[in-house]
C-alpha cells in the first residue's frame, strides 16, 4: 500500500507509517528538514512545496504513480527556542 506524507518535516511520522505502507512521497516547505528526511528515507521522493496553496497539493498528488492509500500529515512543529 502507498502513502504520501504532507508537512513531513524530517520524517518522524513517516517512520511509523513505513511499518505498513510504502511512503512514496514526502512534502514540506522547509528544505533543511527535507534534507534530513532524504538522509533517513532514501527510497522516498521529497518535494519542497508550499502546501497552503491548493494547486500545489493537486499537482503534487497527481505526480504519484498509482493509487494513494493513505494521505497523512502532522501539524507543523513549533519552534520552542524563540
Amino acid at each position: 500500500m502507498r502513502a504520501v506524507d504532507l508537512f513531513a518535516g524530517c520524517g518522524g511520522l513517516s517512520c511509523g507509517v513505513a511499518a505498513h505502507f510504502d511512503v512514496s512521497l514526502a512534502a514540506d516547505l522547509d528544505p533543511a528538514a527535507l534534507r534530513v528526511y532524504a538522509t533517513h528515507h532514501a527510497r522516498t521522493r521529497v518535494a519542497c512545496v508550499d502546501l497552503s496553496r491548493d494547486d500545489d497539493v493537486d499537482t503534487l498528488l497527481a505526480s504519484v504513480e498509482g493509487d494513494v492509500d493513505l494521505l497523512c500529515g502532522a501539524p507543523p512543529c513549533r519552534d520552542v527556542c524563540n
